[in-house]
């Protein structure tokens, strides 16, 4: 009797585990994803593309700059994205090039001139951001330490694209979230100017359902037909949102990522 209830105590242990694995690794596997961040203050060129992002289950992170300039309106707009579960983060107060101004200013001017303005506005309308994306993607190891005292994430982005791309995009290691608890995250533009077609984003998409990743991209100005630079068409999106859904991609707003 005792020895049938040891080895059914031995089965009991050896299933559990075994279970315990499998969800380990279920959990992980469906960890795979993309996140979309917008820039600047495009509040009502971001509010046109809110119905594409609902019907393809997509939060999106908008990062704010000079919101002295926002009116009510854009107020009421960025709190009713709020309310649908997309993010609102910060970009800065005035959308200075952090590395030129500490050229000859300090990083507590920094912070009192670009960082403090933006976080206590958005603090009175409700926004309480807790993620920021560095102007121009210019930022430095003393610049993220003294940050991230107050925000949870940083973004930047990737120099790959400062220059003609050379590398594949899903070689550029620095665009993908890896589950590590990194704070610095960068990102790839995707905005029509840098070229980023199709079949690179669905390589980029390759490689995050292999590797169990999420890849970052960034852009500013959602429309219909592209004019100029940092612009975004509504059916390059709707292609995007279609390749994640054929690859089962989970949407991620940007703080999301560590949670």
């Amino acid at each position: 009797m005792k020895t049938n209830l040891s080895l059914l105590l031995v089965f009991i242990s050896i299933s559990f585990i075994c279970c315990n694995d499998n969800s380990t690794s279920l959990e992980n596997i469906n960890k795979a994803g993309f996140c979309l961040t917008f820039d600047d203050t495009y509040i009502n060129d971001w509010n046109s593309i809110i119905p594409i992002l609902d019907s393809n289950n997509v939060k999106a992170t908008f990062f704010l700059t000079q919101l002295y300039k926002v009116s009510e309106n854009e107020i009421v707009l960025l709190r009713k994205f709020k309310e649908k579960g997309h993010e609102i983060g910060c970009h800065g107060w005035h959308h200075l090039n952090a590395i030129d101004f500490l050229e000859n200013n300090l990083l507590t001017d920094y912070f009192n001139k670009e960082i403090s303005p933006a976080i206590n506005f958005m603090n009175s309308c409700g926004f309480h951001p807790t993620a920021f994306s560095y102007p121009y993607g210019y930022n430095c190891d003393s610049l993220d330490k003294s940050l991230l005292k107050s925000f949870t994430l940083l973004r930047d982005v990737t120099d790959e694209q400062r220059k003609p791309l050379e590398k594949n995009i899903e070689d550029i290691e620095e665009i993908y979230y890896k589950f590590d608890d990194e704070k610095v995250i960068s990102s790839l533009g995707i905005d029509a100017n840098f070229n980023i077609s199709l079949d690179m984003i669905e390589a980029g998409f390759k490689r995050v359902v292999e590797k169990n990743e999420v890849i970052v991209f960034y852009s500013h100005c959602p429309i219909k037909k592209c004019n100029s630079t940092y612009q975004i068409e509504y059916q390059y999106l709707r292609d995007v949102f279609k390749l994640a859904e054929k690859y089962k991609l989970k949407s991620y707003t940007f703080t999301e990522l560590t949670k």
